[in-house]
């Protein structure tokens, strides 16, 4: 189901938390977990500041092609058991976070956020990419930065993931969704990095 508030592209509901429309979250699990498992629009900034009163913007972590969360190739993710999010089929080997806050969490292929406003935030890089033990992975930052909006996480190297057989596809979770309202995402299609992909009521 689609939404249009006016201000944007048309974006789908996926989760909603409050009222009589709330559901069971899933648990929050650490960052780095590995389950078994252009849009015609400018890129619109996204930030650690409420975007509007109550809500905060999800940005692209890379660019590519913005997928609904259940068409990410792994049923853990995929079920949304990780939380409700989005993936991304990079076209770029530059991971960038895709909101403000503290780096709680750092593995080569996965990076956990803590936002001031307290929304935590997964970044997962690939699927099964935690086999790759590290290689074709270039750190940029450290657990316990401050990390900003678009700030590059790490530097992958996509075509040998392929190679390696495996999917590089880039997914964002909000882990702790049970203390949101809501979390909507945008149609999806290409994005940039840093095109704001999500907007969560807080």
């Amino acid at each position: 189901m689609t939404s249009n508030d006016g201000q944007g592209a048309p974006r789908r509901r996926l989760w909603n938390l409050r009222g009589n429309d709330r559901q069971d979250s899933p648990a929050t699990l650490p960052a780095g977990t590995e389950p078994s498992a252009r849009s015609g629009q400018p890129p619109a900034p996204a930030g650690t500041a409420p975007s509007a009163a109550g809500t905060l913007r999800i940005g692209a972590p890379v660019t590519g092609e913005l997928i609904a969360l259940s068409q990410v190739g792994d049923p853990a993710f995929s079920a949304g058991l990780l939380g409700p999010g989005m993936g991304v089929r990079p076209s770029s080997g530059e991971v960038t976070a895709p909101v403000g806050g503290a780096l709680v969490s750092v593995m080569p292929h996965a990076y956990g956020l803590r936002t001031p406003q307290g929304l935590e935030v997964l970044v997962h890089v690939g699927i099964d990419t935690v086999s790759l033990k590290g290689r074709h992975f270039d750190p940029l930052v450290e657990q316990g930065q401050q990390i900003e909006p678009g700030q590059a996480l790490v530097r992958v190297d996509v075509p040998a993931i392929v190679e390696a057989g495996l999917d590089p596809t880039v997914i964002v979770v909000v882990t702790n969704a049970d203390s949101v309202g809501g979390i909507e995402t945008q149609v999806p299609g290409p994005v940039e990095s840093g095109q704001a992909v999500a907007t969560v009521t807080l």
